[in-house]
């Protein structure tokens, strides 16, 4: 089995994420590595070893990156540079982020972008500002399905109800449903230990996972749909082959009434955006996709990051007939938190406090920090808080091989991403490694 073959097996990662992994890319000069390809590359290898034997599941929900510019407006005029390289070194042999912490509120997969990001302009990389270039006092952080790292059939029939009935159908279809369990011989008494040994071999993700793609319900429609929910929500509506994909405007405008019956999925948003190619330096942009709307600065966020449907299909007459909808779209509220500001995210970035600070030992002391924006990290994960977003320009990159061979300059800029939390740290510990206070 190939490790594409194991990614869309077991649900990781959208179809677009396999497709983007399945070419090597070629590094940037100047830029020491990070190690996030390999360590999901072994997770993913240990998990397929534990526990892949049963039918292979859909992908699982999770945009990565969409375009176009946005920047708080408390951020300097020019790009401010990151402190030297020996400042932190220092401060990161004592800063990060807690263990707990970390693990708590890192997607598993979706959330984080690409190794390295290429683009002529930093433009090409940030997201949609739905927030007018303003930046809130407070945002809420969101509970996961996956919290608890459980069974949620209960929850999982709730949401199929809601679907059926959305659709036009018997809610009461729900509650006949069979649960089937997506790895063979594994029953409601089983999933604990294997999760403790998932999580003793191959880590936090890999549990996530595991939990996240653990049973569906499942339910078809009088006319051959096949309407199911996995244990992270991820609902998907799987139509007839003779359906096509189909552009998300034009989805729009020929389903108003059944988008808005499943949650309110009516604004357009860009698809993920992956920068340019490595092959060839042509900017790999995806097709639009639909968020939720909300006019408040919580809401924009939450449906432009967490609530998406995508994969539409329709039939001859534009009908929506098949999607896929986040699972962290049924992510709940746990209240608003106040929110940092961009430079006091920028002294924890530049101190080691980023997400994923394991992957990436080193900060961004090489490079310059040219955009910040808040955004929340879809995928599977148990917390989502509000994340600073640190875009750090590391310098023009290696030509990519097929416009060298032609003699072209595209002056392509390197760019990484970090991930700071907009959530005072000592409140996020607190609520999400202590929700009870204990």
């Amino acid at each position: 089995m190939t490790s594409r073959q194991l990614f869309a097996a077991i649900g990781l990662v959208d179809e677009d994420l396999i497709l983007q992994a399945a070419a090597k890319p070629r590094r940037p000069g100047r830029v020491l590595r990070r190690a996030l390809p390999l360590a999901a590359c072994l997770t993913l290898a240990l998990l397929g070893a534990l526990w892949w034997q049963g039918t292979p599941a859909p992908p699982a929900a999770g945009p990565a990156q969409q375009s176009l510019p946005a920047a708080s407006p408390d951020a300097p005029a020019t790009p401010a540079p990151a402190p030297q390289a020996d400042t932190l070194d220092a401060a990161e042999k004592a800063a990060g982020l807690p263990a707990a912490l970390a693990e708590a509120i890192t997607p598993a997969a979706g959330g984080m972008g690409a190794d390295w990001l290429l683009a002529e302009d930093v433009s090409e990389l940030t997201l949609p500002d739905l927030l007018n270039g303003q930046t809130p006092t407070a945002l809420p952080i969101y509970r996961g399905l996956l919290a608890d790292l459980e069974l949620n059939e209960a929850r999982m029939r709730t949401i199929l109800a809601e679907a059926l009935t959305a659709l036009g159908q018997d809610p009461a279809l729900a509650d006949g449903a069979q649960l089937s369990w997506q790895v063979a011989g594994l029953d409601a008494a089983a999933p604990e230990e294997m999760g403790r040994k998932i999580l003793e071999q191959s880590g936090v993700r890999a549990v996530l996972d595991f939990w996240g793609g653990l049973c569906r319900l499942e339910v078809t429609l009088g006319d051959g749909r096949r309407l199911s929910v996995l244990n992270d929500g991820t609902l998907e509506c799987t139509p007839g082959q003779e359906d096509a994909f189909a552009a998300a405007d034009l989805v729009l405008d020929a389903n108003r009434p059944l988008l808005e019956a499943l949650g309110g999925y009516t604004r357009l948003l860009p698809g993920p955006n992956y920068g340019r190619s490595y092959s060839d330096g042509s900017l790999t942009e995806s097709p639009p996709v639909l968020g939720k709307a909300g006019d408040t600065p919580a809401q924009a966020l939450f449906g432009r990051d967490l609530a998406v449907l995508r994969s539409c299909r329709t039939d001859g007459e534009a009908a929506l007939t098949g999607f896929t909808l986040s699972g962290s779209a049924r992510a709940e509220s746990m209240g608003e938190y106040p929110v940092i500001s961009r430079e006091e995210a920028e002294a924890l970035l530049c101190a080691g406090s980023y997400l994923d600070a394991e992957f990436i030992p080193v900060g961004p002391g090489e490079g310059t920090v040219v955009s910040a924006e808040l955004c929340y990290l879809p995928g599977r994960s148990q917390y989502y808080v509000p994340m600073w977003r640190f875009l750090v320009d590391m310098g023009v990159a290696e030509a990519p091989a097929q416009v060298s061979e032609e003699g072209a300059d595209p002056a392509l800029h390197a760019y990484r991403e970090y991930y700071v939390p907009a959530t005072p740290l000592d409140t996020l510990t607190a609520l999400v490694t202590d929700p009870a206070g204990d």
